[in-house]
């Protein structure tokens, strides 16, 4: 009886084994033949990028004609790097992040998320941009443009280290100039400081970092936003920005659009749509503010982790060119493999079940003989 276990027990393993081995080679051959296809828009993907090339190179001239130095640790050479600690900073950056958000193909990712979310051709893409990714904030100006889409814009004039930190090319003036180039076009509807509570702080090492984000501000010649709290600062914008709102785009980690406290930093990345808990509280920032409204929302905040999973490069160097990464594709896989794995798994299972109930059986007879035999 050991024996007729023992091997009942060793053909079970290797029906185990050889169920487990099918299943992953349908895993393996089904990613094997699997096929990138290119999107249905990937023409209106790469115009947004090569237009944001045409800014970065707008940027570039501005610097060689304004004299202003290209720092060391912009190592494309973009401009768009500003230094760690100036007048404008309001709060830590990553320096990796800021340059990983410069790849002309974030353009071609905002077409993504704007096609992702339904928008169509004459629908208004409201943003708010803090001066921490500025070319994450020509990327969602570029992408409208190429779409045709309506976009309107308020800038926040603080940002992280690394962004757009320079008194003489800040967010403002970054995408002033590019306005006036005719290369994106964008409705900035008004200004802010930014940093903590939207009103310029953050800055212990500037003691007149607000007053001179308040003279950019004004001589920019936008309306000015400049409340008295953030909740009275996210009613302001949503007046400014009216009804008319199919998408709102956050840029950064400005305090009105994400909110205060663990709620905003929770928040999901690149396009939300819905989520199952919306704070209540009126300082819950304006990305909470327009889900409630039934808008969708695209947050771009934590860019590594966004560039990881849409086929970026991470803190490229070159910068790619247009048209160089994978977000202009996805993924076709080829089901045939995995089907007949599958149905492969399945029967070995079902001959591994049918041999336990058997074996069973043919137990319980003999155990039913050896009493029988005994007791008569």
């Amino acid at each position: 009886m050991k024996k007729v276990y023992a091997k009942n027990k060793k053909t079970d393993c290797l029906l185990l084994i050889a169920a487990a081995f099918f299943a992953a080679l349908g895993i393996f051959f089904s990613l094997k033949f699997s096929e990138n296809t290119k999107l249905p828009y990937a023409d209106v993907q790469l115009r947004a990028a090569k237009r944001m090339e045409k800014a970065l190179e707008a940027v570039v001239d501005y610097c060689d004609k304004n004299s202003i130095a290209i720092q060391d640790e912009d190592i494309n050479q973009t401009g768009l790097i500003g230094p760690e600690w100036t007048a404008l900073t309001t709060s830590l950056g990553i320096l990796d992040a800021k340059r990983t958000a410069l790849t002309p193909d974030w353009a071609a990712l905002m077409v993504k998320f704007y096609k992702d979310a339904g928008l169509k051709e004459g629908d208004t893409v409201c943003a708010g941009f803090s001066g921490s990714f500025p070319g994450l904030c020509i990327a969602t100006i570029c992408a409208a443009n190429e779409m045709d889409l309506n976009i309107k814009a308020i800038p926040s004039i603080g940002s992280s280290m690394y962004g757009a930190t320079r008194e003489k090319l800040n967010i403002i003036t970054i995408l002033t100039l590019l306005q006036n180039e005719s290369i994106i076009d964008c409705d900035i509807l008004a200004v802010s400081l930014g940093g903590d509570f939207d009103s310029g702080r953050g800055n212990i090492l500037f003691p007149d970092s607000r007053k001179i984000m308040m003279g950019i501000a004004e001589n920019s010649g936008f309306q000015i936003i400049y409340e008295e709290s953030v909740a009275d600062s996210i009613k302001k914008r949503l007046s400014i920005y009216g009804d008319d709102v199919s998408c709102f785009v956050n840029v950064g980690g400005a305090s009105v659009n994400m909110g205060i406290g663990s709620y905003g930093v929770a928040f999901p990345n690149g396009l939300v749509r819905t989520l199952k808990y919306i704070p209540s509280f009126e300082e819950r920032g304006l990305m909470f503010e327009y889900l409630v409204r039934g808008v969708d929302v695209i947050h771009l905040l934590n860019i590594k982790d966004l560039a990881a999973k849409n086929g970026l490069s991470i803190d490229p160097t070159p910068l790619p060119k247009a048209g160089e990464s994978f977000v202009y594709y996805t993924i076709t896989k080829n089901k045939t493999p995995a089907f007949i794995s599958v149905l492969i798994t399945l029967m070995l299972i079902f001959i591994l079940i049918h041999q336990k109930i058997t074996f069973r059986k043919k137990a319980m007879d003999r155990i039913m003989e050896d009493i029988n035999r005994r007791f008569s």
